[in-house]
C-alpha cells in the first residue's frame, strides 16, 4: 500500500536539502537485513527524499551511495541501526533525528504500520511520545523547533 505524502509535509520537505528518491527495492533489502518494516509514512519519506537536512534539524534516511574521502552530508539510518540494543533500547525503534545534544527521537516499527510513533530518549525523557506519526512529527518540528517536541521534566 502506497502513502501519499500530504501536500503540507511536502511543502516542508521540497524546501529542505535533501539526498533524493531511493528504490523500492534498496529500501526492501535495508528493512531484510536488519529485521524492521519501515512505517508506511516513512517509506514514502525514504522513497522520494531519502534523508533531508531542514533548518534546525535532520531527518536521518538511507544514503545508498556517498563520495569516498568525503564526510556524509546526511546521517545514514544503516550506521545507526543496531546499536540501539547496546543502549539497552528496543530493536524496533529506527533512529531519524536528535536535538544536537542528549535527546534522540525514534521511530517505532512495531505497532502501527502506517504511521509509526515518535519517541524521545534523552535524560529523563525515556521513551516519551513525541508524535503520533511521522508525517506528525516532521511537521511540529518544523513549524517550531525540535526542542519543543522534548517533553519538560
Amino acid at each position: 500500500m502506497t502513502i501519499d505524502i500530504p501536500e503540507s509535509v511536502a511543502t516542508v520537505l521540497n524546501r529542505a536539502d535533501c539526498y533524493g528518491a531511493v528504490n523500492e527495492e534498496f529500501i526492501s533489502e535495508i528493512e531484510r537485513q536488519s529485521g524492521l518494516v519501515f512505517p508506511g509514512e516513512y517509506r514514502a519519506f525514504l522513497s522520494r527524499y531519502g534523508a533531508a537536512l531542514l533548518p534546525g534539524f535532520e531527518l536521518h534516511g538511507l544514503v545508498p551511495s556517498v563520495i569516498e574521502g568525503e564526510p556524509p552530508y546526511w546521517t545514514d539510518i544503516r550506521a545507526l541501526l543496531g546499536k540501539q540494543s547496546l543502549n539497552g533500547l528496543p530493536s524496533h525503534l529506527v533512529p531519524i533525528s536528535d536535538d544536537g545534544g542528549d535527546f534522540n527521537f525514534y521511530l517505532s516499527c512495531a505497532a502501527e504500520p502506517n504511521h509509526g510513533t515518535v519517541l524521545v530518549y534523552g535524560p529523563g525523557a525515556d521513551g516519551k511520545l513525541v508524535s503520533h506519526g511521522f508525517f506528525e512529527f516532521v511537521e511540529r518540528a518544523a513549524h517550531g523547533s525540535i526542542a519543543e517536541l522534548i517533553p519538560t521534566l
